[in-house]
């Protein structure tokens, strides 16, 4: 270690790189490391030089750069860890290092002129590595290295900004992932505030992507756990950052087809939790039309089909909430709507999730289906019976034995049962081919039964929406009348 005074009011330690390169080192950084390696050497013969100048000799020019430079090569050195996903104490150290050294650096002396070789502000560069420092290691499992989660509270009452940084690097502690990505959160912000000062707004679009995707990580993660409410806040801040990231984005299609489904996806994500959350119906049906609006607009076009998809099936379940809880409350006409909406949703994600390339998808549409159409007042389970027997055109060798499989034949033979109970009761002539029928899907769950069934009963082609659609106009007729 060596330390020398450059005036009287400035005193630098510097530590000697070993002149071995570690084996640990991963490849995609040495590169950086080699370059930490140079500056440091070169910052080193330049303090030897200073020390045998007079003790009131100044910080020189040459040396300010150098030290400066020192400071952005281990920033850098950081950063480089950090894209490698490797060594994350090790990373921590070494941005620590370069932030407290920077701070530590006095001002440049008179004349100095120092070309940096970041794109951005030091400070920015150091708010944005931190926060993918936090972001990154939010999913470390305990026992491992950890962040120290920030006190807010501290950091307002700090002087300068690059104070506040030192904050968020203290020794390392365990704490929980939401709180890494809280304040991995708070970091691309203080970046984003000194980003905003540059005269082009550059960067912005690239910061507000990251700040909006850590916010769908917290989103998700709150999800998980049953937090909705929570998670809807995190939701809607992905939707803010998104946007602004879409109010930045340049010419490039690549950019823009990317920054459009992350919007699109944020405003799927809130619509879900709204749902999920039981929040509220009509938001979380204005959000997920959001998404589709994106998901099918012209820059994404043809190139979300299984996004949409999941939309319309969400959607579709949307609508089944909603419908039930109008019949509940007596509004028949709107419940009958949206029973008619439902269903189309739910056949326009069957043409994405059919049964040929997403046999035990389109299995369970079908079974979602007719359980709500036995839902209704006044249904049948005839209307139910005509959608589960389309399963029909799922190929027995890609879906038997899997979950979807079994909850359709179960759901089949309730259905059949409930058919056999009725005909019972009026005493129907076609009691002795539904018992027949009954007792034959007890034995038998293959393709062949559906067609034999189907033809038995002498069901016609419809559209699965018709089904519902005849359903929900009979049972609002019988109510009014």
């Amino acid at each position: 270690m060596i330390e020398f005074k450059l005036n009287d009011n400035y005193s630098c330690c510097y530590e000697a790189v070993p002149l071995s390169v570690p084996e640990t080192v991963p490849i995609l950084v040495l590169p950086k490391y080699l370059a930490v390696y140079h500056v440091r050497q070169a910052v080193n013969s330049l303090m030897w030089s200073q020390q045998l100048q007079p003790a009131s000799e100044a910080l020189t020019p040459k040396l300010s750069s150098q030290l400066h430079l020192q400071c952005e090569a281990g920033l850098s050195l950081g950063a480089a860890y950090l894209e490698a996903k490797q060594q994350l104490q090790g990373a921590f150290n070494i941005i620590n290092q370069a932030c407290r050294s920077h701070i530590s650096l006095p001002e440049k002396p008179h004349g100095t002129v120092f070309i940096s070789s970041m794109e951005l502000p030091f400070l920015a560069e150091s708010w944005f590595v931190v926060g993918d420092l936090f972001a990154l290691c939010y999913g470390e499992p305990v026992g491992e290295f950890k962040l120290t989660p920030s006190d807010l509270g501290n950091v307002l009452e700090e002087t300068t900004t690059e104070d506040r940084i030192l904050k968020f690097l203290k020794s390392p502690l365990s704490v929980g992932v939401v709180e890494n990505l809280v304040d991995a959160g708070k970091c691309y912000k203080e970046c984003l505030t000194a980003i905003r000062k540059l005269p082009d707004g550059k960067f912005v679009q690239t910061l507000t992507e990251h700040l909006g995707s850590l916010h769908i990580k917290l989103g998700d993660l709150l999800s998980r756990v049953g937090n909705f409410v929570t998670a809807k806040d995190a939701y809607d801040a992905a939707i803010y950052a998104f946007k602004e990231a879409k109010a930045h984005v340049g010419p490039a299609q690549e950019e823009k087809v990317r920054v459009y489904k992350y919007l699109a996806d944020a405003y799927f994500s809130l619509g879900w939790c709204l749902a999920k959350g039981m929040m509220d119906d009509g938001c979380a049906r204005q959000n997920i039309r959001e998404a589709l609006n994106l998901y099918e607009g012209d820059v994404l076009c043809n190139t979300c089909a299984e996004e949409t998809a999941n939309a319309f099936l969400e959607l579709a379940q949307c609508f089944q909430t909603s419908c039930m809880r109008l019949y509940k409350s007596n509004q028949w006409k709107t419940a009958s709507s949206f029973a008619s909406l439902a269903l189309g949703n739910w056949q326009k994600s069957s043409l994405y999730y059919n049964a040929e390339n997403f046999p035990e998808k389109f299995l369970a549409t079908l079974t979602d289906m007719a359980t709500f159409s036995l839902k209704l007042p006044n249904s049948h389970p005839k209307a139910a019976l005509d959608i589960l027997l389309d399963g029909r055109h799922v190929s027995e060798t890609t879906a038997k034995g899997s979950e979807s499989w079994n909850l359709f034949w179960n759901k089949l033979r309730e259905v059949l049962l409930s058919m056999l109970h009725q005909a019972k009761k009026a005493e129907d002539k076609n009691i002795e081919k539904l018992s027949e029928i009954y007792l034959r899907s007890l034995r038998s769950n293959d393709r062949t039964f559906l067609t034999e069934t189907r033809g038995d009963l002498g069901v016609t082609e419809k559209s699965l929406t018709q089904y519902i659609v005849v359903g929900a106009f009979i049972f609002v007729v019988v109510l009014l009348s």
